[in-house]
């Protein structure tokens, strides 16, 4: 697998630190440079991986420049430490809904600055280690099959009829794979909605030890 934090190591440590971020308009210098990368790697075929990881840092680096470009020094630091991996890209992905979702698009909502703080705040708290532990232990649990979630039904039948209109006939074990797939990430995107969207109450019932009983109550997943 390419590591593509590699070839940004230069450019991050020579300029990240100049950047006033009291100026930050829309633009990430930085993050326009992953995504170029990203393409000529994809192009280059040097990873499968690589293409989706372009699709969706540019879906998300779009969409924060119109939503929330305070917040882009943060998601900066946040993309830094990803790579063309499935887990990154769906934690990428992740971040990419919240923003759609939870942050308008106008600046009419009484809510719309305490939404952007709230957003700051999580996407600096997704680069602490307790919690990168924390949601890649919880990812990986559920897709391989070591933990299974409340709603592993809701996501069985997700898959079922996704394959349905093909006719797709698929063995269990084949059935049962893509079904820990769908439901890894269902998970991590409803702490990463709770993460960035209530940040303190999100770290105190971590370290309080009942964050699952905070995510159903907090969140209420709404299942895509």
């Amino acid at each position: 697998m390419i590591d593509i934090n590699n070839k940004f190591k230069n450019f991050s440590n020579n300029n990240y630190s100049m950047v006033d971020t009291s100026s930050y308009q829309n633009k990430s210098e930085i993050i326009e440079e992953r995504i170029r990368l990203a393409k000529q790697r994809a192009k280059e075929g040097e990873s499968p991986e690589m293409d989706g990881y372009a699709i969706i840092l540019e879906g998300l680096y779009d969409l924060a420049r119109k939503r929330a470009p305070e917040v882009l020094p943060q998601l900066e630091k946040v993309v830094e430490t990803t790579d063309a991996f499935t887990y990154d890209i769906q934690k990428l992905s992740a971040i990419r809904d919240y923003i759609r979702d939870y942050i308008p698009p106008t600046e009419q909502e009484n809510t719309h600055k305490q939404r952007i703080q709230n957003l700051e705040k999580g996407l600096k708290k997704l680069l602490d280690w307790d919690v990168k532990d924390y949601l890649y232990d919880l990812y990986k649990s559920i897709r391989s099959g070591e933990s299974i979630p409340l709603d592993f039904n809701f996501y069985l039948e997700k898959v079922r009829l996704s394959t349905y209109p093909t006719d797709e006939r698929l063995d269990w074990e084949t059935k049962t794979r893509y079904t820990r797939e769908e439901a890894a990430y269902g998970r991590l995107r409803y702490h990463i909605e709770c993460l960035l969207g209530n940040p303190e109450g999100y770290m105190q019932h971590m370290r309080e030890g009942n964050l699952e009983a905070f995510v159903r109550e907090y969140c209420k997943p709404i299942h895509r």
